[in-house]
């Protein structure tokens, strides 16, 4: 179940099924809003005004995003951290230590279309441009597809889904799909995938096989 959370200045933050986000239940004006994520949620964040103080910072376990006004994805599920930048931008600190949202070792600012992926310690940071349809649409409950390799295709759905994606052919991994899918029902985009990529797909409980 996805949920929608209204904040009293105008953003908006939609959390993916099987995710969790830790905020206080009132701000002080002089202290920056600030959230814990584990899982994968989208932010539409209203304008806000310059300084420390006016912050929106979202911790997961590897680092901390901050934000002044923008639309962007985070994804954490204990494998790394995943943003995604839609409008605006995001500094992105590296947490070097055991403790979330202390002890930043590296820094980054992304801009619209970026993604970057990292994990608690690293010393590089490598952004790079992505179709944001595939990251920043699933709230929609759509997936864009734009020259998509399958292989990012069973990533997404074993994120959304909490299911395990087995590929019995190797090569269809490297195959491009593009289009939308509702991204509403496991089965029916499952089936829709296998047409498209003219094989079969099976369902085990909570595991999906193509290529069988």
């Amino acid at each position: 179940q996805r949920a929608r959370i209204n904040l009293p200045d105008s953003t908006t933050i939609i959390l993916n099924a099987h995710s969790s986000l830790r905020y206080p239940a009132t701000w002080h004006a002089t202290t920056p809003r600030e959230f814990e994520l584990q899982g994968e949620a989208y932010f539409e964040v209203a304008a806000r005004p310059a300084g420390p103080q006016h912050g929106f910072i979202v911790h997961t376990e590897d680092g901390d995003i901050q934000v002044v006004g923008t639309r962007f994805v985070v994804h954490e599920r204990g494998r790394g951290t995943r943003v995604v930048v839609a409008e605006g931008g995001v500094r992105v600190a590296v947490a070097e230590g055991a403790t979330v949202g202390q002890g930043p070792a590296v820094e980054t600012l992304l801009r619209p279309q970026q993604l970057l992926e990292f994990q608690k310690g690293d010393s590089v940071l490598r952004p790079q441009v992505v179709n944001l349809g595939l990251y920043t649409t699933w709230w929609r409950e759509e997936l864009v597809l734009e020259d998509t390799p399958f292989e990012h295709l069973v990533r997404r759905l074993e994120e959304t889904y909490g299911v395990k994606v087995e590929v019995r052919d190797q090569r269809l991994l490297q195959r491009t799909l593009s289009g939308s899918l509702e991204n509403r029902n496991l089965d029916v985009i499952t089936k829709a995938l296998a047409k498209a990529l003219r094989t079969r797909v099976v369902r085990q409980g909570q595991v999906i096989i193509f290529g069988i």
